[in-house]
């Protein structure tokens, strides 16, 4: 019974993998082991965002919970490849990100009480 319920366990906690037909591999979002929202992060771990892709591994700090608009992973939590993996499509999508940069068209708002009239009456 117990070396089943370790088998089991041990099939839950695996990431699947995927391969495009340009080869490369690609991870399903589904089968990683993200931190739930609300759950706290263990302080000075390094995590990824999966859902907000782009911004880059981060240290977590102390107290820091996972939000519901996250998708965190901790590096200890995955093997050596899929970490690889999930940094290597983190920084495709940064350069996406920086590509586009151009096309947005960012909104500055006057600080409150500066007296600045943004639309201009």
């Amino acid at each position: 019974m117990f070396v089943d319920q370790a088998n089991q366990e041990q099939q839950e906690n695996q990431v699947i993998l995927a391969v495009e037909r340009d080869g490369v591999m690609h991870i399903d979002r589904g089968s990683l082991p993200i931190v739930p929202a609300g759950d706290l992060l263990a302080e000075h771990e390094v995590y990824i965002d999966v859902v907000n892709r782009g911004t880059g591994p981060f240290r977590a700090l102390t107290g820091q919970t996972a939000g519901s608009g996250n998708g965190y992973v901790a590096e200890l939590d995955v093997d050596a490849g899929v970490w690889d993996i999930l940094l290597r499509e983190d920084g495709e999508a940064r350069l996406v990100i920086e590509e586009h940069a151009d096309d947005v068209t960012y909104v500055v708002s006057p600080e409150p009480g500066s007296g600045a009239n943004p639309s201009g009456f």
